[in-house]
């Protein structure tokens, strides 16, 4: 699974901190793996705990039946088209 997300200094009321952010969490396996959902129940309770404000978007890659140089770069093809409106901010 790869994540980013910022991290908070502390409580700040800017309009800045007001608007929402698009997060996108990219996980590199399917969704039926118990300990894949496990570890992803977690980081999405964190962010709804400390960026309730944010719109989170998460997708599977799905590599442990999909490999290969021709695969990744189609899955890139994809995100671009499927993203190519949004501002994704983490």
């Amino acid at each position: 699974m790869f994540l980013l997300f910022p991290v908070r200094a502390g409580a700040q009321d800017s309009d800045h901190n007001k608007k929402t952010k698009n997060i996108l969490i990219i996980n590199s396996y399917h969704p039926d793996y118990i300990w894949s959902d496990n570890e992803q129940q977690g980081v999405m309770e964190v962010l709804r705990r400390n960026a309730p404000e944010g719109q989170i978007y998460v997708e599977f890659m799905d590599t442990k039946h999909h490999a290969g140089q021709a695969y990744l770069e189609a899955f890139q093809r994809f995100f671009r088209q499927k993203y190519r409106t949004m501002k994704i901010d983490v």
